[in-house]
């Protein structure tokens, strides 16, 4: 029956508020069509609502007019209700371990959530005796006994929770019909109309038998028919491939229509969370190629679709600097994750200017400090004394520096009320000045004014504990939110539609698709309370009880679904990562005919493509009128005078990668982000093993000063240097795990310096001397690790912790640049010292190699002498062998002119960073897969590139 023509007193009683919403929205169209061909009185706005908004109102009209109440103190919320079950449970376990029995390893809060199922469950479907059976297995059992508590504290306090409450107002609703029918009759309807049910639970029949006792007419409205023009069939290769059709399709439909303002396109699912992210995706970029929406990515306003699904509010960008706000400064003393202040500095919901808090965290990351706590931060960085890395009072915002100098000074300990705890969240998250300073948008503000109203209906709650600490009403409330749903407004009603399937229930559309209907999903699989006698549960068809009852639901859900639009679309993805799905097997119903598939272009596609033949030279790319191709491998010149970034490390970029130096050094993307590890990074580590191996000898300076040293003094001295290495780590790790690094790195200085015991008699001359040289007119700071006299000669070591081979220093083209610039860099030092011992060095080189200490591995040498006695053999190529050797590439080939020829090799390689030059050219993957500008190289398409033209020559 047409909604205009219904009876004045009409309840129409709907499935769900977005039923109930569309209804109104339908008699409102329907009477201003009316209104606008002949006069016609106003009338009241159409009475559609659900079951619970009608006794919510049916209870306060009687409660007022005085006919009858419900004696109660407080309603229990669905949440205070499972807090109070969890409760129950521990009073259950704890009293059944007192008393002998294996404690139950259970999870406390999701088996109440389950218990307080039951709960429901067993009120509304099954009579109050079932508990008296006489077999109840543990799981029974446990609900008897942890239901009896439960109750016990509801009638202490005279509490209801929401099925009791159903319970006494069917029982008050019985009474008024048998005590006072007269009296009632001007609070109940005339008739009852029926709206999108496909499922009648006992409570909805008792009141519909009831409303028929006190003599309203029940109808459950006949929808009218719309058998679909055409029912199409697609099995889609993956959800992407799915949304990306239907996307196309509603687009398709909506440009069929005369008018999008009265057309609705619905579009649903089973199990629509799996498909809400990727159906977004799709259907903005599609609209926005046909110039239907604007390529607004923040911009959630006047979009032609409308997602009914509502978000749980802690996944609200927004709401999550709030929570994390008060975890952090509720407790302003404990020390949290630098991942976590790093997360609060760049949120745009923190209070001040984003590019400061930016720089902030940049600071912090260098500091590498994995916890931090607010007074720390600001004592150890915000007052700025002579410390040079303490920079943050130049970039903080004032404002925010201030409010984090005035919750540094609250102190929130002991036991606080709900009501005390809800005041300190308010007090804190205001100070702090959330949620930032810029003005929000409407989608924004209302995510905003929506938490504040969750807090105010938390703070209501008095069912929960009277007093705890900070530490436990902090996951009471993240848990509370986490159940709350966020569903923002929008103006007007889009014509496309997405929801789930039982929400689409009595909803009539001009055009609809059916997204996953794989035999996975469809129907839905059963999933019984495990609290409940699996017998009962069939019997009296409880929800999700058995396989059976869910088939004969979907079933009937598929039936309406026939009748609901005329056009009508089916699908299910035939893949889901490597599992092969199948249809279900309730589409054998269906009249079908296949899907024929639509053209969809991504943005990317639709960028680089156009129907043209592509040049013979760039094949790969098909030719585009509005791009234009062109080689360029040389960036700017280095200017003359200016530093290399990245001073030795451009050189060994360079050698590998052209590219991947220009990206990495040149543009900076190496001193992007720093990572923050719970643990010391590789980098820090080889720092502290550098930092230590420096102090030893500058202290020892000879080999017979560390041949002099006994095993207890050498151990006395190793043990002196970490201290002092280490100290400037304390406070940022856990003390386990310096523990643990300490005594890595003591064990690989032991071992170091007991190789160096075997060596040759010599001195050390200078130990992470830091230099700078000038190659091809730019200067490169260079940082030697070591350089030792052997025999009058010098002898240069780099120390490695990680891999390193010295046979990199002999390939062509040269692969260990920054090794062979240590021999531009002992000239520089040779020219600038006064030491007599040092000046003549650069002339007199007898090797040059690496030092290394892995830890699992060990130490050893891998280095290139000149002659035998210089270092062990064991790791050591001797050059004076391999010039004498006639197969040997550097038969004949003097000592010095192979140094200056691994010098004349790193100017050749600066002149190159100099000019610009940004090949991609690699010998391997090895030498790039760890860029940090990896993306930027594109290494997949180069790849392609090259074997295309491998092809051609071919």
């Amino acid at each position: 029956m047409p909604i205009s023509h219904s009876q004045q007193n009409t309840l129409h009683l709907c499935a769900n508020n977005r039923l109930a919403m569309s209804l109104r929205q339908q008699a409102v169209q329907q009477q201003a069509e009316t209104a606008a061909q002949t006069y016609r009185k106003v009338v009241p706005m159409l009475q559609a609502t659900t079951i619970q908004h009608w006794w919510q109102q049916w209870r306060d009209d009687v409660a007022f007019s005085g006919l009858g109440r419900l004696d109660y103190q407080r309603l229990l919320c669905d949440f205070e209700a499972v807090w109070w079950f969890e409760k129950a449970l521990l009073v259950v376990i704890n009293r059944g371990e007192k008393h002998g029995e294996d404690p139950v390893l259970l999870n406390p809060h999701q088996t109440a959530k389950q218990l307080y199922q039951a709960w429901q469950l067993s009120q509304e479907f099954l009579t109050d005796d079932w508990l008296q059976e006489v077999f109840l297995n543990p799981e029974n059992q446990l609900y008897k006994e942890v239901s009896d508590v439960y109750q016990q504290q509801l009638a202490k306090h005279h509490w209801f929770d929401a099925v009791l409450l159903q319970k006494a107002s069917l029982a008050l609703l019985e009474a008024l019909i048998n005590e006072q029918p007269a009296a009632l009759k001007a609070f109940l309807p005339q008739r009852v109309e029926l709206h999108g049910f496909d499922d009648s639970p006992p409570f909805l029949q008792q009141w519909l038998a009831l409303m028929a006792k006190a003599g309203v007419q029940i109808i459950e409205e006949i929808a009218e028919e719309k058998i679909p023009h055409s029912t199409q069939l697609f099995a889609a290769q993956d959800v992407v491939d799915e949304v990306q059709q239907a996307a196309a399709w509603a687009w398709q439909v909506l440009q069929s229509m005369a008018t999008t303002k009265q057309c609705k396109i619905g579009i649903i699912a089973p199990d629509m969370q799996v498909y809400k992210q990727p159906l977004q995706s799709a259907l903005d970029e599609y609209l926005v190629l046909q110039g239907a929406q604007k390529f607004a990515l923040l911009k959630e306003d006047d979009k032609l679709y409308n997602l009914s699904l509502g978000q749980p509010l802690n996944t609200i960008p927004m709401v999550q600097n709030a929570l994390l706000s008060l975890k952090m400064f509720l407790q302003p003393h404990k020390p949290y994750r630098f991942s976590e202040w790093s997360q609060w500095l760049i949120s745009p919901y923190t209070q001040g200017d984003l590019t400061q808090r930016q720089q902030a965290d940049l600071q912090l990351r260098r500091l590498q400090w994995s916890q931090i706590s607010l007074p720390r931060l600001l004592n150890e960085c915000v007052d700025y004394l002579e410390d040079e890395e303490r920079l943050l009072p130049l970039i903080l915002p004032k404002g925010l520096l201030q409010a984090l100098e005035l919750q540094a000074k609250q102190s929130y300990s002991g036991k606080l009320s709900q009501q005390q705890f809800i005041e300190a969240c308010q007090e804190t998250l205001n100070r702090l000045g959330w949620p930032g300073t810029r003005t929000l948008s409407s989608r924004e503000y209302q995510q905003q004014q929506t938490f504040w109203q969750v807090l105010n209906r938390f703070a209501a709650m008095q069912g929960l504990s009277s007093e705890q600490s900070i530490t436990q009403w902090l996951p009471l409330l993240q848990s509370y939110i986490a159940e709350q749903l966020h569903q923002p407004q929008t103006k007007g009603e889009p014509p496309i539609q997405i929801m789930g399937m039982l929400e689409a229930g009595g909803q009539a559309f001009d055009a609809l698709w059916v997204l996953g209907l794989s035999d996975q999903a469809w129907p839905r699989a059963a999933n019984p309370n495990p609290f409940i006698p699996m017998h009962l549960q069939r019997e009296h068809k409880m929800p999700r009880a058995d396989g059976h009852r869910e088939l004969l639901y979907a079933q009937q859900i598929n039936q309406r679904l026939k009748n609901t639009a005329a056009q009508l679309v089916l699908s299910y993805p035939r893949f889901s990562g490597d599992a092969e799905l199948l249809a279900s097997p309730l589409l054998t119903g269906f009249e079908t005919t296949p899907w024929q598939k639509l053209s969809f272009n991504s943005i990317a596609q639709q960028l680089f493509t156009a129907p043209s033949v592509a040049p013979p030279t760039l094949s790969l790319w098909p030719e585009n009128p509005h791009i234009e191709w062109s080689l360029d491998a040389c960036g700017p010149q280095v200017p003359e005078g200016d530093n290399a970034p990245g001073g030795s490390g451009i050189l060994q970029a360079q050698s590998q990668c052209p590219l991947m130096a220009f990206l990495d050094y040149r543009l900076g993307a190496k001193y992007g982000l720093q990572q923050v590890e719970e643990t010391l990074q590789s980098t820090n580590q080889g720092s502290m093993l550098h930092r230590v191996l420096q102090l030893v000898w500058e202290e020892l300076k000879t080999q017979t000063a560390l041949l002099a040293l006994n095993d207890d003094a050498l151990n006395e001295l190793l043990d002196g240097h970490l201290q002092s290495v280490f100290s400037e780590a304390r406070n940022t790790l856990s003390e386990s795990l310096l523990r643990l690094e300490q005594n890595r790195i003591k064990q690989l200085c032991w071992d170091w310096l007991k190789l160096e015991k075997e060596r040759a008699s010599f001195i050390n001359v200078a130990t992470e001397q830091e230099v700078y040289i000038t190659l091809a007119g730019i200067t490169f700071k260079v940082i030697v690790d070591r350089i030792d006299q052997v025999e009058g000669k010098a002898l240069i070591i780099d120390y490695k912790s990680g891999k390193a081979s010295i046979n990199d220093l002999l390939k062509t083209p040269l692969q260990a640049p920054q090794l062979a610039v240590y021999l531009h860099a002992l000239a520089q030092i040779s020219q600038t010292s006064k030491d007599r011992i040092v000046m003549p060095l650069s002339e007199q080189i007898c090797g040059i190699g690496y030092g290394l200490l892995h830890s699992d591995d060990g130490v050893s040498f891998s280095a290139l002498v000149d002659t035998e006695a210089v270092l062990p053999k064991n790791g050591v190529k001797v050059f004076s062998k391999l010039s004498e050797n006639e197969k040997s590439e550097f038969f004949q080939v003097q000592w010095q002119d192979l140094l200056d020829g691994l010098k004349a090799e790193v100017v050749d390689l600066a002149r190159q960073i100099q000019q610009g030059d940004a090949r991609m050219q690699f010998a391997k993957l090895d030498d790039i897969q760890y860029a940090s500008a990896y993306l930027a190289l594109r290494v997949p398409e180069v790849l392609q590139q090259q074997a295309h033209t491998e092809e051609d020559a071919e």
